[in-house]
């Protein structure tokens, strides 16, 4: 043994001046213990508000195109309109509630395009879910001229079309 190592202490030093990290670097925002973590995280959410109306961040499986059959039903039966970023079909529905789907074909680019831009979509409609009047059957489909847009510019062509076909109050 050196004579270095007998005469460190077993136990470790409290954060001052001579301990190896100083109190100054230690991260104070990861908390003490599990408990204060979880009630951090309801003070985080009783502040945010609940995720009811326009602050409800996914859409529900009830109001969502999932099938094969309901995408043809809406392309047979519904009418479409289209800009140059977006394709929007619109069939009304007996149903007091508005589903949704969100395309973009391989046309458009690989996958990580297409995913992009089928959020892109999905986040423009949530957006204005709230102003979208109920009993239809959405279908956007989008272009191949939208993979270089941003947001801003995929929101303003979907208020375009859902202004255009009738959806929107």
């Amino acid at each position: 043994m050196s004579l270095d190592e007998e005469n460190i202490s077993a136990q470790g030093q409290e954060a001052g001046e001579n301990s190896r990290f100083l109190t100054q670097d230690e991260h104070t925002r990861r908390p003490g213990s599990p408990e204060e973590s979880a009630s951090q995280r309801k003070k985080e959410v009783e502040r945010i508000g609940p995720a009811t109306g326009p602050l409800d961040f996914c859409m529900d499986k009830a109001l969502r195109l999932r099938k094969n059959s309901e995408f043809k039903m809406v392309y047979r039966l519904g009418r479409s309109f289209a800009n140059s970023l977006i394709v929007m079909y619109v069939r009304p529905t007996p149903g007091a509630r508005t589903r949704a789907g969100f395309v973009a074909r391989r046309t458009i680019g690989r996958a990580y395009v297409r995913n992009r831009m089928r959020r892109l979509l999905r986040e423009s409609y949530r957006l204005n879910r709230p102003k979208i009047l109920l009993g239809f059957d959405l279908v956007f489909v989008a272009r191949k001229g939208a993979k270089s847009m941003r947001l801003r510019e995929v929101h303003a062509a979907l208020v375009d079309l859902l202004t255009r076909g009738g959806v929107f109050r």
